[in-house]
């Protein structure tokens, strides 16, 4: 079963090789619930990715956010409706 999602956070992750101003960029989109859209590294192909997520997940720490899988925001947000737990 697959089901579609639309992502609020987007940095060019794949096209711009400096980590730091990728992170950046994800951290000035980012809030509470949003769907951030990130491109997979490969060996010896986006490996600059892989530093970007690990500075991103740092920032998220830093401001008390975490990263959850699609199925857990899905399932939180079935729980809640218009801020009010069901």
């Amino acid at each position: 079963n697959m089901s579609h999602a639309l992502g609020d956070c987007y940095a060019d992750d794949w096209a711009i090789p400096d980590p730091m101003r990728v992170a950046s960029v994800y951290l000035r989109q980012v809030q509470e619930g949003s769907v951030v859209i990130m491109h997979m590294p490969q060996k010896g192909f986006r490996q600059h990715t892989y530093e970007s997520l690990r500075l991103f997940l740092r920032g998220l720490q830093k401001r008390k956010l975490q990263a959850v899988t699609l199925g857990e925001l899905l399932a939180h947000a079935a729980k809640t409706e218009n801020g009010k737990t069901r």
